[in-house]
């Protein structure tokens, strides 16, 4: 595993401060260039909400280059692929998180992102380190895994509102595993207490994001990100292919020659 944490973190290392700041890696600068209360205000009128940026605000203290603030992103990037690993072996076995962990750390869009001034890695560590904590909680009665659940669900939030789509994802697995046979939560107490505990912990995320929630609710209320609407638009059925091309090898389509490729899109 070592050796695969290596290998991740010398492919997002390597070539981090070649290219320059573009639009988006920008704005992320000079947000966390803002006072805490201004930061804050901003984001409030943004499309993503603030946590990122207020991590990104204390980390330029080590300094300003490219490097160095894409260096944030990169530590989220390499710490994913150990969490990864662990998912893959509490799931089902070493060697499956192994496998997990090496496709991560080889992955070219995670790569990409990672060398980017941009909430993405961090909401994905989130997310799955929210998921895994998940699995933890759900073993037993320890309070810890729990309270560190609740903590990792709602920085994913305060990260990207996306991470929404990882509440769903545990909620829909957890209501898989209470619906299995002999495990209905009104048939097995062990499963009822299990029920009332997940409950609780939705309860207590839902309230530590209150504060934020109608911020959230805002650009799914009155519409955004006018921009994607007229440069995009509605998506076509070649468009959701080539997305899922891109999830696959990349968003340098172009960089690689067709025998690369093709075994990607079968991988």
């Amino acid at each position: 595993m070592g050796s695969i944490l290596f290998l991740g973190l010398v492919t997002r290392l390597w070539g981090i401060g070649v290219e320059s700041l573009w639009l988006d890696e920008a704005t992320s600068l000079s947000l966390a260039r803002m006072d805490l209360a201004g930061l804050v205000q901003w984001t409030a009128q943004d499309i993503h909400p603030p946590l990122y940026y207020i991590l990104l605000h204390y980390w330029i203290a080590l300094g300003q280059g490219e490097a160095m603030i894409r260096g944030l992103s990169a530590l989220a990037g390499v710490l994913n692929i150990g969490i990864i690993y662990l998912l893959g072996r509490t799931l089902f076995d070493q060697r499956t998180g192994l496998y997990a962990a090496l496709l991560l750390a080889v992955s070219p869009l995670h790569i990409w992102y990672s060398q980017e001034t941009r909430m993405y890695t961090w909401v994905t560590l989130l997310v799955s380190t929210s998921v895994l904590l998940a699995l933890e909680a759900w073993k037993g009665r320890r309070w810890l895994p729990w309270v560190l659940y609740v903590v990792a669900t709602t920085a994913a939030l305060y990260t990207h509102y996306y991470a929404v789509f990882g509440i769903l994802l545990e909620n829909l697995f957890l209501t898989y595993l209470l619906l299995r046979p002999g495990r209905t939560p009104w048939q097995n107490r062990a499963s009822r207490d299990l029920l009332w505990r997940w409950l609780g912990s939705q309860l207590a995320v839902f309230v530590l994001y209150l504060p934020w929630f109608p911020t959230f609710l805002l650009p799914i209320t009155v519409g955004g990100g006018g921009w994607v609407a007229l440069g995009v638009g509605k998506p076509s059925l070649a468009a959701l292919a080539q997305t899922v091309v891109l999830y696959m090898v990349g968003t340098g389509r172009a960089l690689y020659p067709a025998l690369v490729r093709r075994p990607g899109y079968l991988l």
